[in-house]
């Protein structure tokens, strides 16, 4: 019952990730965002409550400039909301200091206007476009190491770029 703000309002909790690896930090996915920055889908998913990511990170001792790395695991607009700041009419990465990084498979899909932006989902100059044009979007194919500890590998399927996390350290593995 408390996914629920209304009647019709579907409350959704959307994860992000950190990885401490070695020197770099990692951000996986950054989240709903606020209103400002991605209105359609707070509204529709986030029953219109703004993300907390950076208050988040704030509690735990971490700003934004201390991120080195933003992984996007797939070009959805719940996963992309705090990419990007707006600031009056210019806009600015959200985090000065990384290199965000996406599968090249997603980039064409999501590039055209769709449906979706018709319903009210125009995201695409909102979270994720700014990027390429501010010079700091790496688009991936195939596997790619992070560190030595982290390695991004290709998980077509829920979109073509899907991508995971591959965490191998001291003998142990995870996938996010």
């Amino acid at each position: 019952p408390e996914a629920f703000d209304g009647a019709e309002n579907l409350r959704v909790h959307f994860e992000c990730y950190l990885i401490r690896s070695l020197e770099r930090i990692i951000l996986v996915d950054t989240g709903l965002g606020t209103s400002a920055s991605n209105p359609g889908t707070v509204a529709a998913f986030g029953g219109r409550a703004d993300g907390r990511l950076l208050a988040e990170l704030k509690s735990a001792g971490l700003g934004v400039e201390d991120v080195d790395t933003v992984f996007l695991t797939h070009l959805h607009p719940d996963h992309m909301g705090w990419n990007l700041t707006h600031e009056g009419s210019g806009v600015a990465a959200t985090f000065p200091r990384a290199r965000y990084l996406a599968h090249e498979a997603d980039w064409p899909l999501y590039q055209a206007p769709r449906d979706e932006e018709k319903a009210g989902f125009s995201f695409w100059e909102n979270t994720i476009g700014p990027l390429e044009r501010l010079g700091v979007l790496d688009l991936l194919t195939g596997e790619r190491p992070l560190t030595s500890e982290v390695t991004a590998i290709s998980t077509p399927g829920h979109t073509p770029g899907s991508m995971s996390l591959v965490i191998s350290s001291a003998g142990e593995r995870a996938l996010i």
